[in-house]
């Protein structure tokens, strides 16, 4: 039996005092365990701190992509006759009048990315914006930024828009109701 003097002087035994009055014996851990305790919880704590930041991130790409389609979108706007002079001579879109092909490219460019900024029916936007990104990198020209979009918008469409849109306030609303 352990004597009272020897657990409070030996330093292998540590001793906490509760309220009531109990004694609570226990030994130190050994350092292989300590390690692996910390390093799962490192790995917790950046896991949470990326499970935060996962609505911010997609925020950003839902703002990167509507930012490049919306302003070449606006680019094509501005001047209606070279967008029909370029639909014609340049771009060569195949089974589509030249005027309805620069009409739905437009409205697309201008559309499809304001849902994305305010996120309703992002998945929607983004696999038409998906689509557009796949004609124009097949007809017109190869880009390695076409390769960068295409893998945005798909993170979009496989994840959704993430907290920060309207889809998800519209989602909890109707959740709530029923």
């Amino acid at each position: 039996m352990l004597s009272w003097d020897y657990l409070t002087h030996n330093s292998s035994f540590m001793i906490s005092k509760r309220k009531n009055k109990n004694y609570n014996i226990s030994r130190p851990q050994k350092s292989e365990h300590c390690r692996k305790f910390s390093l799962s919880l490192i790995l917790q704590r950046i896991n949470c701190l990326l499970n935060h930041l996962q609505p911010f991130t997609v925020l950003a790409c839902r703002l990167w992509l509507a930012n490049i389609f919306f302003f070449a979108g606006l680019a094509k706007i501005k001047s209606w006759n070279s967008t029909i002079f370029l639909f014609q001579y340049e771009y060569n879109i195949p089974l589509i009048p030249v005027k309805l092909a620069a009409f739905l490219a437009t409205s697309i460019e201008l559309i499809c990315p304001i849902m994305l900024i305010i996120g309703l029916g992002s998945r929607l936007s983004a696999a038409i914006l998906l689509c557009l990104t796949a004609i124009i990198e097949i007809t017109y020209i190869h880009n390695q930024e076409h390769i960068y979009w295409a893998m945005l918008l798909l993170i979009i469409i496989a994840f959704g828009p993430g907290r920060l849109a309207f889809d998800h306030w519209l989602k909890e609303y109707y959740a709530k109701l029923g």
